[in-house]
């Protein structure tokens, strides 16, 4: 009866974490978009972004931001690719780079969630303005190792829930 209650107890827990995180998302505004990567798990997209955004740090709402996308690999300016900006869980705008992989806009204020992608030609990138918080998963990888390794220990405490106590 002991490992029946423990079973319980690990999944009601393993729930209960879930809602907090999802809940603790939501208030920092974070978009569920990024939390669910886009569709482009496992690393199947071509290629990566080279992001830069200037100036790092905004200090006025309403300061003009200079966004430029490269090809990670070529250096190459990346024209076309989509610059979604997110503000406070909700998506404003979305702005194509021009020819020299170039987006400005206006600077909304903190925090500002920037998503660029580009098709499937490329795994989306990310960039958090006026900084990107050091607690934040970013890389879609390990978003996807985080993602498994709780679907396994989910499913462990369901097993053990659904053998019983163990008989001796």
């Amino acid at each position: 009866m002991v490992t029946r209650s423990l079973a319980v107890f690990v999944a009601v827990f393993l729930v209960v974490c879930g809602v907090v995180f999802l809940v603790a998302a939501v208030v920092q505004g974070v978009p569920f978009i990024w939390l669910q990567g886009r569709g482009q798990q496992l690393g199947l997209a071509a290629g990566r972004f080279v992001i830069t955004v200037s100036p790092e740090a905004p200090t006025m709402v309403g300061e003009t931001i200079t966004v430029t996308v490269s090809d990670a690999q070529t250096l190459a300016p990346v024209e076309g690719a989509s610059v979604a900006i997110w503000k406070d869980g909700t998506h404003l705008v979305d702005f194509p780079t021009d020819a020299k992989g170039i987006v400005q806009f206006e600077y909304p204020g903190e925090t500002t969630i920037l998503l660029i992608s580009k098709g499937t030609d490329y795994q989306t990138g990310m960039k958090v303005l006026p900084k990107e918080p050091a607690a934040w998963i970013q890389d879609e990888t390990n978003a996807l190792l985080v993602g498994i390794v709780s679907g396994v220990i989910s499913d462990l405490a369901v097993a053990w829930i659904k053998r019983g106590p163990l008989e001796e």
